[in-house]
């Protein structure tokens, strides 16, 4: 045995006694608990922690006295106990009522919750970050990380290169723990465009649409980017580059011109114009040549004429037939009585139908040889310009009418 051993012995003995001394002597529970509580200070004075704890909480249970639980917090205090020593110190704020003792131990809660640690642990999105508590760097092996820390405010920076920091600020209960994930976002890049061409619209990833000339860059999420540029009679620019976190880029778009659309004209149509000398004169006809290679004109006219001479055959054969009805009429006539049946007024008629197919019939032999004769001129034209490889057109006009015994045609024309 130690020596402690007699001398607590010799302890217990006393408060045996004590005891026995008390209860012989009717003394009520609180002098009984005084008696302990005197021991467990004895105990406590000779460092026997446990021991007195035991005492207190006895006597405690005899009265409950806050001074007692104050006594025992601080035992435990002094053990190391930290998490005891704060839930006795708790318990004696919470029955004391003397306002000086209650400041006593309300200062000595709060020096043990500083000694309480808690723990933070610490996460992050990205491997390989570094993170930082209180501005010192915090060594780990692997994630998450895990350290002790006294109760209160601490900030948490983790960094990367590349990424934007993150930073946060935790509260560390004593005893509890706090769990915080980092998250290092990719630094944005930044894209300038520059174009001299005014007004043009510029868009990056289809996106922030805006009008040169642009003042600042395009802020954009790091990774593959697509530029595009448009303006009025430019063609479309388009270009695709990679960008990496925290870049700047420059831009030109330069933008090629539309080329002018040529339109083929379609060539020169001949003009073709009638003019109606008398009222029954034949139009005026006026052709001219286009400087193509080939001209169907002449054709056409050549056509038109024979077509209106075949007229005037058939207009002088239909005339002919109505003047050889009032000849047959006229040798039928016997005397006074007629024959063929005709009247008077049946051989007007015919007289007059007949001299109108006839002045019809000289108009279109007329209009008809003008107009073959102002073909063989342009066939005659458009083989000499085509020969000699020059340009050039022909206008020729013709007028035909009949006059009295007869008809007329004039012609005038240019030629160049």
């Amino acid at each position: 045995m130690s020596a402690k051993t007699p001398r607590l012995a010799m302890v217990a003995a006393i408060f045996l006694l004590s005891l026995a001394a008390l209860k012989a002597q009717g003394q009520t529970a609180s002098d009984t608990a005084q008696a302990v509580a005197r021991t467990a200070e004895v105990l406590a004075s000779e460092g026997k922690h446990d021991e007195a704890i035991a005492l207190f909480k006895r006597a405690y249970g005899l009265e409950p006295d806050a001074a007692l639980l104050y006594n025992i917090g601080r035992l435990y205090d002094k053990k190391g106990d930290m998490p005891r020593a704060r839930e006795y110190y708790e318990r004696y704020i919470s029955d004391e009522k003397d306002q000086d003792r209650l400041a006593k131990g309300r200062q000595r809660l709060q020096d043990v919750l500083d000694r309480i640690p808690g723990t933070l642990v610490i996460e992050t999105d990205t491997p390989g970050a570094i993170v930082e508590v209180d501005g010192k760097p915090v060594a780990a092996t692997r994630l998450p990380i895990s350290i002790q820390l006294v109760r209160g405010n601490h900030e948490v920076v983790a960094k990367l290169e590349g990424r934007a920091p993150d930073s946060k600020t935790v509260v560390i209960p004593p005893g509890g723990e706090v769990r915080v994930l980092m998250a290092l976002r990719p630094l944005p890049a930044q894209v300038t465009i520059r174009c001299p061409v005014r007004g043009t619209r510029v868009t990056v990833n289809s996106r922030d649409p805006r009008v040169t000339p642009i003042d600042r860059p395009f802020v954009v999420t790091p990774g593959h980017i697509k530029v595009e540029a448009t303006a009025d009679g430019y063609e479309k620019f388009t270009q695709e580059i990679e960008v990496a976190p925290g870049a700047s880029v420059a831009i030109d778009a330069v933008l090629q011109a539309i080329p002018p659309k040529v339109v083929a004209l379609p060539p020169a149509q001949p003009k073709i114009s009638a003019v109606m000398p008398s009222k029954l004169a034949a139009p005026v006809v006026a052709a001219k040549v286009s400087p193509a290679k080939y001209s169907p004109w002449q054709w056409v006219t050549l056509g038109t004429g024979a077509a209106m001479v075949i007229t005037g055959g058939v207009l002088t054969g239909l005339a002919s037939k109505d003047r050889a009805k009032v000849d047959d009429a006229k040798t039928l006539s016997i005397g006074s009585s007629n024959l063929s049946g005709m009247t008077r007024a049946d051989v007007l008629s015919l007289l007059s139908s007949a001299d109108k197919m006839s002045n019809a019939s000289i108009a279109m032999y007329s209009i008809g040889g003008a107009a073959i004769v102002t073909g063989v001129v342009l066939a005659i034209l458009d083989a000499k310009r085509t020969s000699a490889g020059k340009p050039g057109a022909a206008s020729v006009a013709l007028s035909a009418g009949p006059v009295p015994g007869g008809a007329v045609v004039q012609a005038t024309g240019r030629f160049w």
